[in-house]
This record gives structure tokens, C-alpha cells and sequence, in this order.
């Protein structure tokens, strides 16, 4: 495994945002790209290039002369076009005279073809192929839709394949350099400047791919939709079993991409994105679980750690760190720890720095928030399980036109981008907001609230926090939702655990959950959450009506007419099958159709 890069190379956040200039950011990327020095390589043959014409096949013949034992080509000193694909081989190195002085471009009669290709087969691999010490080129990059083909290096079933020490600028296709099908891949003190699309791209079922003190400038089309410095997903529906597994993305400089995403995931398990430094980009960094495009859509076990991520243009900026799931698998084991977020005002459909839906096991710790708008910490949709502790939330700034125009350090809500899970639905389930430090430097950049709540929530727990100034009287809006009390009796609309406790609205801790002894439970017993069918026997609930996202995992509830001689079934919600499935930890004694599904209750005692 690769060591982690805060441990070797770490960047100082506070220094970065204490002053931020164009000449800091720049000694920054000097700093951090850090590129090791060439290796002497030990040639097999050196190939005679004359610089003029296409001189395609004395590449391409000095590769194939490589014995299958392997061997190393090595490219002169100077630019040279070819007019075919080069296509490596299983244990061959091509190594040119350093990434500025041996360029491999395209000829004329390239076409819409790439200039490298390591591509072998499912059942016959490529292996331990090594790229190093030279620049790639591909036309001209542009500012509208890419040319499909005309990439820069295509690596497929491949197994062991290193990108080092190379310079990939002007493509015109897709990607400076894509993989698929591939694993043990090393991508490492490279430089991509101008493409016009994607700069790295991985595609699906890749395992074991490392990306490691690159730097990646300027995405040049403005017509495309999305653009990616570093990206992951899928070229088409249906093209592999799984995303990829084991991803680090470190210590990468990546600036400039006007349209889109700095760092980009659509999907994996066990991604780790640390310590890079992301300046200009509309998305700073973005994980998510795209639907329908592969057989085992997950996204799990992701770190976005150490990381600096910057508006330096002074242009609103969309969202820092985004990490979404979907509506049949939330994204899971989530941890967004130590970025410095600077100047990302959100999105209309997730307005926040840092922005989480449909999501379960997120922790966000110790980031430093700065100048954003709307929320700084965006919880929607659906989130299971999340704390927001020991975050620094400083400076709020103009709202982009569109948004509301409302600002908090953190905000809970039941909308997002997916336009079918709208009304008044849970936002979040199970959160701790403890230790979060909210300021500004004056009056005008304070947020409105701590803490914006606009959907029902169920156990959320708030303390310790040091709110210095917000300009409202009470720093929790919509304090109905939330474990804040400002009437002498707490009102119905709690729903907590056991040893929950309820506080006043100055903070003072009034009431504690006494019961349930498991699960959760709600003051209000009378609303009707969903109609529900159960067969006598069986302990699983089939939706008839309502929303899933009110029933979560835990949750005590009371079946109308399922009990013994007709009675009401009591059960606790054990966990979902599908959406509209759900099982709880006993079965009906009574078959039922369109039975009313309610909350149990919950008793507070006074502290």
C-alpha cells in the first residue's frame, strides 16, 4: 500500500488560507509535484528518428524486436509524428530523453486514432508495461466537443502498467490517458496541460490504481457538460460487473477546469483522495454512485482527506466536496476529514461546500470552511448516520443568484438533485453536530443560523459547538425539527433513543429519552407514516403507500390490525430488502392490507 502522503508531504491548510495569492499557489504545485529524478534505463535498442514525416512503423519495429523476456526502447531527443497507434507489448519500457524533450505527436494521417495503445485481451493480459520520460500529443485541444478516438494513450487488460515522469498536452479526443479492465496501475510526476475533455480517465473494472504527485491544468472545452481532470465511470451502460477497487488519488496539483470536476469518482470500493491541491475547478472534488451503468453499482469506503480545495479566481464557485448515493445502494463508510475548503458557494440542488445525500456511516471532521454561501456542511436526502464535529465554519459570501438566499454552518433538508424525492420527507437520521466553530470578521459575513433545519430529523444530537456570531437571536432555525426546546413541554415532533437529551434553546440540557430501550421512538403517535401490507407469519412489511425514507433501520413502529386477535403489531424496523420492502423483528399474527403504519413512542424525563 501506498503511505499516506500528509505523512511525507503534507500541505499547511492554514497557512494557504491565511493568505492565499496566485505566486503561493504556484510555489505550492513547485512543492508538491516534487518530481524524482530520471533512472538510468539500461537500453535494448535505441531507435534512429529522423524528425520529419511519419515514423511510425521504426517505433513500432523496435518495439516488436523486444524479446518476450522484455527490454527497454528508448526514444531520442525531439518531435516526432507517427501516422498508426504505437502498441506496446507485455515487458517492454519506452523511454524517451525526459517528457519535454522527446514529444510523440500525431501525423496527418493519424486520424482519429490514439497515439498510444496497451491494449491486450481478457484472456490474454498485458503485463508490466512502463511508459516514462516523454510528451504526448494528440491535435489540438479545443473549446467545443471533443474528437472520439483522437486520445493520447488507451491502456486495456492490462496487469501492471506505469505512467511516469511524461507530458501529455493538446488532445483533441476524450482523454490524455484512460483505463479499463486493467489493475497495478502507477501513474506518477506527470503533467497534463490542455485537453480538451478528460485529462485521466479510469473506466470500469479496474483494481489497484495509484495517481500520485501529477499535475493537471487546464480542461479547454466549454460545450461539454462535464469535464474531468481525474475521473472515473463508464464510457457506455452495461460495459463491466463493477466500478473499481482500490484508488488513490495523492498529492496531485490539478487547477482550471471552468466547466466541471477537479477529481471526479462515479463509483468503487476503498477510494482514498489525499492530500491534493485543487484550485479553479467548478467541483472540487465529487464521489458518487451513478446508476444503471454497471451489474454492482457501490461506492464505499472513501476518504477525502488532507486535502486543498480553492475558488482563486474569485468566481462563485459550485460545491467543495460532494458525495452522493442513489436511490437503490446509498454510498457508504464515509469520511471527509482535514480539507481546506475555500470560496465553494454550492449548487442550487446541493447547496454546500460540502454537500451529502443519500449516504449512510459519513463522518466530517476538522475542515475549515471558508467564505461559502447557503450551508457550509449540506445533509439531504437521506443521510444514516453522520457527525459533524470539530469543523471551523468562517466567512459567509454573497449567494449565487438562484439559491436561497438563507445562510448556515450547516444545513439538514429532504430535497436534492434527484427530482423525485421531493416533500416533506426525513433529511437526516442518527447525526452528532458536536465541537463545530462558526465566525466571521464582521457583521456583514455572518451566517444567519447555526444550524438550518428544514425537514424532520430523527436523533440528532447537538453540543459543545461554539457559535461566535450568527445573526439571528437563535442560532437554530426551525427548532420544531430538532432536539431544541423552547417551550416547558416538548413538542411532537421528536423522534430520538434512549439517552438522547433535549435541550432548551439556549443550549441547556432540559430532558433526557428514557425509552424506548432500543430504537428509536417519536413523541407523535398519531400521524400515519405508510399504508402497509403484511402476510400472517412473515415479518416483512411491503410498502403500500408512503416513504421509505421516514422508516429507518431502528425504528419502533405500531402495524394497525397484524397483532394477536387483531391488535396492533408492535415492531422495531430491522433493515430494507428493496425500497418498498422492509423487514421488522416479528411477524404478523394477522394477515393485512393497507394497514396504517405509526411511530411507537418515546418517554422523557426531566434532567
Amino acid at each position: 500500500m501506498v503511505s499516506r502522503g500528509s505523512e511525507q508531504t503534507g500541505i499547511d491548510r492554514r497557512k494557504l488560507l491565511g493568505g492565499l495569492s496566485v505566486a503561493a499557489t504556484g510555489a505550492v504545485g513547485a512543492a508538491v509535484l516534487g518530481a524524482a529524478p530520471a533512472q538510468a534505463v539500461a537500453p535494448n535498442s535505441t531507435v534512429a528518428l529522423t524528425g520529419s514525416g511519419d515514423e511510425a512503423a521504426a517505433i513500432q519495429a523496435a518495439i516488436d524486436a523486444v524479446p518476450a523476456a522484455g527490454g527497454v526502447v528508448v526514444l531520442p531527443a525531439g518531435t516526432f509524428q507517427v501516422g498508426t497507434t504505437i502498441e506496446l507489448r507485455s515487458n517492454v519500457t519506452l523511454c524517451g530523453a525526459g517528457r519535454s524533450a522527446t514529444v510523440i505527436r500525431d501525423h496527418s494521417s493519424l486520424g482519429n486514432h490514439p497515439v498510444f495503445a496497451v491494449v491486450g485481451s481478457a484472456n490474454d493480459p498485458l503485463v508490466n508495461v512502463r511508459i516514462i520520460d516523454l510528451g504526448v500529443r494528440n491535435g489540438t485541444a479545443t473549446t467545443g466537443a471533443y474528437v472520439a478516438g483522437k486520445g493520447g494513450v488507451v491502456v486495456e487488460h492490462c496487469d501492471g502498467f506505469t505512467f511516469e515522469r511524461c507530458f501529455v498536452t493538446e488532445i483533441q479526443g476524450s482523454d490524455g490517458i484512460t483505463f479499463k479492465y486493467s489493475r497495478n496501475i502507477l501513474v506518477q510526476h506527470c503533467r497534463f496541460y490542455r485537453c480538451t475533455y478528460s485529462m485521466l480517465y479510469v473506466l470500469v473494472e479496474c483494481e489497484d490504481i495509484r495517481v500520485l504527485e501529477n499535475e493537471f491544468d487546464t480542461l479547454t472545452s466549454t460545450t461539454a457538460p462535464n469535464t474531468y481532470a481525474i475521473g472515473t465511470g463508464s464510457s457506455r451502460r452495461g460495459e463491466g460487473r463493477y466500478w473499481l477497487r482500490n484508488l488513490w488519488v495523492e498529492r496531485n496539483v490539478v487547477r482550471n477546469n471552468q466547466t466541471w470536476e477537479g477529481i471526479d469518482c462515479h463509483g468503487g470500493e476503498n477510494v482514498f483522495i489525499r492530500d491534493n491541491y485543487v484550485e479553479n475547478c467548478k467541483v472540487g472534488v465529487s464521489c458518487q454512485n451513478a446508476r444503471n451503468y454497471v451489474e454492482e453499482p457501490v461506492l464505499r469506503n472513501v476518504h477525502v482527506t488532507g486535502n486543498v480545495l480553492v475558488r482563486g479566481d474569485g468566481l462563485p464557485g459550485n460545491r467543495g466536496i460532494t458525495v452522493v448515493g442513489n436511490l437503490d445502494v446509498l454510498s457508504e463508510n464515509i469520511t471527509i476529514a482535514d480539507n481546506a475548503i475555500h470560496g465553494f458557494t454550492g449548487h442550487p440542488d446541493a447547496p454546500g461546500a460540502i454537500a451529502l445525500y443519500l449516504v449512510k456511516d459519513v463522518r466530517v471532521l476538522r475542515n475549515e470552511i471558508r467564505d461559502f454561501a447557503v450551508f457550509g456542511v449540506h445533509l439531504t436526502n437521506a443521510v444514516f448516520g453522520a457527525s459533524v464535529v470539530d469543523n471551523l465554519f468562517h466567512n459567509v459570501v454573497d449567494t449565487p443568484a438562484g439559491q436561497e438566499p438563507s445562510t448556515a454552518a450547516i444545513g439538514i433538508d429532504g430535497l436534492g438533485a434527484y427530482g423525485d424525492l421531493t416533500g416533506d420527507v426525513v433529511g437526516a437520521y442518527g447525526i452528532r453536530i458536536e465541537g463545530n466553530t462558526v465566525g466571521a470578521d464582521m457583521q456583514a459575513k455572518q451566517p444567519q443560523w447555526f444550524l438550518n433545519v428544514d425537514r424532520p430529523t430523527v436523533s440528532v444530537q447537538i453540543g459543545a459547538n461554539e457559535i461566535r456570531n450568527v445573526q439571528q437571536s437563535v442560532p437554530y432555525r426551525n427548532t420544531r425539527y430538532l432536539p431544541v426546546e423552547r417551550d416547558s413541554t416538548p413538542r411532537t415532533h421528536l423522534v430520538q433513543k434512549r439517552g438522547d437529551v433535549v435541550a432548551d434553546d439556549l443550549g441547556r440540557q432540559r430532558w433526557v429519552v428514557a425509552e424506548p430501550r432500543t430504537g428509536f421512538g417519536s413523541l407523535d403517535t398519531t400521524t400515519v407514516w405508510a399504508k402497509v401490507d403484511m402476510t400472517a407469519g412473515s415479518d416483512l412489511l411491503e410498502l403500500a403507500t408512503g416513504d421509505w425514507r421516514k422508516l429507518p433501520p431502528g425504528m419502533n413502529v405500531v402495524v394497525s390490525g397484524a397483532g394477536t386477535r387483531g391488535k396492533p403489531l408492535r415492531g422495531t424496523i430491522l433493515e430494507y430488502r428493496e425500497i418498498a420492502q422492509i423487514r421488522l423483528d416479528a411477524p404478523a399474527n394477522r394477515t393485512v392490507h393497507g394497514a396504517s403504519l405509526r411511530y411507537d413512542g418515546l418517554r422523557l424525563v426531566t434532567v
